[in-house]
């Protein structure tokens, strides 16, 4: 009868355990349970007493149970590198703004002083930064509106040039050179048309200059065909006179007269080639301060090559331009003319520089028709 009890206990705790074991692999019977069947007692083998067999506590006790090991928490963002990366953008629309409003002063500085060419550069450049700001966008519109009533009053000066050459009767007197001035002003009213005011405006002056210089050239080549014309009326000869019957006596022949002498006036062909030759020196002024090459070309033919490549970058480069010839002296030989005289040139560049040369400029001219071109210019430092 204690065999039987022993049995017993042996049997539930074996059911206890097989109910609480762990899944075993599937194909392999896991070696406790192997080893709890080798320990069934049977009929014929003799059971130990209870107190030799295992507790049922220990031998029902659950499986540990598997805790997962937590994923290691980011390192933590030091303070410095937090801000700044919050702060990045904040940075870079302050520095936006810091050129626009650069621009913006550079703008209106330049138009108060009357730079409107300088004035609109900087005022788009600031547009083109921030199209969203209203004091830009209304100085943009305030600087074209200055731009248009400049445009306005050199128009009006083109047209009294022109209507001044025309009673000169330039177009048929000087065709050439009127011919440049229509053409000037062509392509500046299709800068106009553009919205290219401050091109349109230097080619206004441009054209306005030439209208006046053939304006110039019209009236010396009037006064020059009245003079020969005056010329060959005192060289015709008198009519012949009829044949008389000699008289009785004949005294003795007078002594002959003196020719009659060609009335001259150096004095006042020089002075009116001298006036042409002043506005030419106008309009090749006019030419470089406007960096107009096609100006330039009409009162220098002969430019090319290297010198006109060095012009023409200059030009480029340049902001503006002002020329001025100092002291001038013109010399008139005939066809040909010698002006001397200082050149003082300043040149403000599109990177801020300012550059200022005095030169002792020689310049010589020939007369082309009834008008002057210059032919060659020299420089030299002064002494």
């Amino acid at each position: 009868m204690y065999a039987a009890g022993a049995a017993a206990i042996a049997v539930v705790a074996v059911i206890a355990w097989i109910l609480l074991r762990p899944a075993a692999r599937p194909g392999r019977l896991p070696e406790d349970e192997r080893f709890a069947a080798a320990q069934t007692p049977s009929a014929s083998v003799p059971t130990p007493p209870a107190t030799a067999t295992a507790p049922p506590s220990a031998a029902m006790a659950p499986p540990p149970v598997v805790t997962p090991v937590p994923a290691p928490a980011p390192p933590p963002v030091p303070s410095d590198q937090s801000a700044g990366a919050g702060s990045g953008s904040g940075s870079g629309t302050d520095a936006l703004a810091a050129q626009v409003a650069r621009a913006t002063r550079a703008a209106r500085a330049a138009m108060a002083a009357g730079r409107l060419e300088e004035a609109a550069q900087a005022a788009n450049q600031a547009l083109a930064l921030d199209r969203t700001n209203r004091d830009t966008r209304d100085l943009v519109t305030r600087i074209n509106n200055a731009q248009r009533k400049h445009v306005n009053e050199a128009l009006a000066a083109l047209t009294a040039a022109r209507n001044a050459a025309t009673r000169a009767n330039a177009q048929d007197l000087v065709p050439q050179l009127f011919a440049a001035a229509d053409r000037e002003e062509a392509a500046a009213r299709t800068s106009i048309e553009s919205g290219q005011f401050v091109v349109a405006a230097a080619r206004i002056d441009s054209a306005a200059a030439l209208f006046r210089s053939a304006e110039g050239a019209a009236r010396t080549e009037a006064d020059a065909r009245l003079a020969r014309a005056k010329a060959a009326e005192t060289h015709t000869a008198p009519p012949p006179v009829a044949a008389s019957p000699p008289p009785a006596a004949v005294p003795p022949p007078a002594p002959p007269a003196a020719p009659a002498e060609m009335p001259h006036q150096p004095a006042e062909n020089d002075a009116t080639a001298k006036e042409a030759i002043a506005a030419t020196l106008d309009r090749y002024t006019a030419a470089l301060e406007h960096r107009d090459m096609a100006a330039l070309k009409a009162v220098w033919p002969g430019l090319t090559g290297a010198q006109q490549s060095a012009i023409q970058n200059e030009f480029d480069s340049a902001r503006s331009i002002n020329a001025e010839l100092a002291d001038s002296r013109i010399d008139v030989a005939g066809t040909t003319a010698t002006v001397s005289g200082v050149r003082r040139y300043t040149v403000q560049t599109r990177d801020g520089q300012q550059l200022h040369r005095d030169t002792a400029t020689t310049i010589r001219l020939r007369r082309a028709g009834s008008a002057w071109v210059i032919e060659t210019i020299r420089f030299e430092q002064p002494r």
